[in-house]
């Protein structure tokens, strides 16, 4: 009976997304992660699964996972720490990683998680794309479907 009267976010305000109710809690917890961690070069942005097993439209499933079902949540990570992070829903699209216009919507989502480093300017090598960020401005560049393991090719962005 108690967790009906526990409320992070504020009951009255207005919910612009699915997720109002934990945003306060969820901008605090980026908040310090940023704080108390940089990365290396080693980042890694998968997905990760919040089990929830009531009613929702925003779940998914997810058979032969450890957790079937429940929320969707994008995060860029490295040597097991989460960096940053966002959540994913099965109908809604994410205004805060649509608002970058002209890519798709998962290279939409590791471009707003990328954008949130703090590396100084320098590229942000990945499988087969290179981000470039300088300031607010970001550049994308597709090298190839699949590297090869030894290049002798550099890209300069």
């Amino acid at each position: 009976q108690i967790k009906r009267y526990l409320h992070i976010s504020n009951i009255n305000s207005e919910k612009l997304c699915w997720f109002d109710k934990v945003e306060p809690l969820s901008s605090h917890i980026r908040n310090i992660s940023k704080q108390i961690y940089m990365p290396g070069s080693n980042v890694a942005i998968d997905e990760m699964m919040i089990r929830f097993s009531g009613r929702s439209k925003h779940t998914f499933r997810m058979k032969n996972k450890p957790i079937s079902e429940g929320y969707k949540v994008i995060s860029l990570c490295e040597k097991g720490y989460t960096y940053t992070f966002t959540y994913e829903s099965h109908v809604e699209t994410n205004q805060e990683a649509s608002s970058i216009s002209g890519l798709n919507k998962t290279r939409s989502i590791v471009s707003y998680l990328v954008i949130q480093l703090s590396n100084n300017n320098e590229p942000v090598h990945m499988l087969s794309t290179i981000y470039s960020i300088k300031g607010n401005k970001w550049k994308t560049l597709k090298l190839r479907r699949r590297p090869r393991e030894t290049s002798s090719n550099v890209v300069n962005v």
